[in-house]
């Protein structure tokens, strides 16, 4: 990453600097952008990676009550206080929350960008996923008691940062939309040997729908952590897109 960090230093900066907003997915944090923040900031775009309630350094703020209408209302904080042109960015779990700021800051989003994250194809938002739940509850009796879901084992301690449980609230209930979401320009990006087989099928869902860009990176799921160059290529060839 130093060299390329050292490469974007000599491009000149753009003439009108984006907003990204960056979403992290469930168990993890802000910190799960840290190696794509400064590869953006490089070329003079201002970045929050958002913190959400309960996660990261917001653990104090953690519980079963915490829903996922409360990181919709981080991610619209977040958005709020940022210059426009607004571009939001989210991977996996942060695709829920980010899908309703997008739907109330229609105004200030200029381009979506879903890493491996639900996008809503319905006009009605994101249902329930009550299929999730219903395996969660019965593989784990003690998620349906706390009302939490612990991080997955595997990958406890796996990038130098403690991971958070997830309230069932937040993972699991709907995200209504107030209308149709206007035909803000959208990137899917998926992963080539990504875990989760759902989301390559989903970017072929939105490869047909006007105004969509599917992008392809390498390696699995967890693309800011794992592909962090990869992804702020395709940023900043998104920023210089637009306007």
């Amino acid at each position: 990453m130093t060299r390329l960090l050292a490469l974007l230093a000599l491009l000149p900066a753009p003439a009108l600097a984006d907003s990204f907003i960056l979403v992290p997915g469930a168990f993890g944090g802000a910190w799960s952008w840290d190696a794509v923040v400064p590869l953006l900031e490089a070329q003079g775009h201002h970045v929050t990676a958002v913190e959400l309630k309960g996660e990261g350094t917001r653990l104090a703020e953690n519980g079963p009550e915490v829903s996922v209408q409360d990181h919709v209302a981080d991610v619209v904080a977040a958005i709020e206080a940022a210059e426009p042109p607004v571009i939001l960015v989210a991977h996996s779990y942060g695709g829920r929350p980010a899908s309703g700021a997008w739907d109330r800051e229609r105004d200030r989003v200029a381009h979506v960008v879903f890493v491996e994250a639900p996008v809503p194809l319905r006009d009605t938002g994101l249902p329930a996923d009550t299929q999730s739940l219903a395996f969660v509850v019965t593989t784990y009796p003690e998620a349906a008691d706390s009302g939490m879901l612990q991080p997955p084992p595997v990958r406890a301690g796996t990038y130098g940062h403690d991971l958070t449980p997830m309230s069932l609230k937040a993972l699991y209930d709907p995200v209504p939309l107030s209308a149709p979401l206007p035909p803000t320009p959208g990137t899917f990006v998926y992963a080539a040997s990504s875990e989760i087989a759902g989301f390559r099928r989903l970017g072929e869902l939105l490869r047909d729908r006007k105004g969509w860009d599917l992008r392809e990176v390498p390696g699995g799921h967890d693309i800011p952590l794992d592909q962090p160059e990869a992804l702020a290529t395709i940023l900043l060839d998104i920023a210089d897109r637009t306007d």
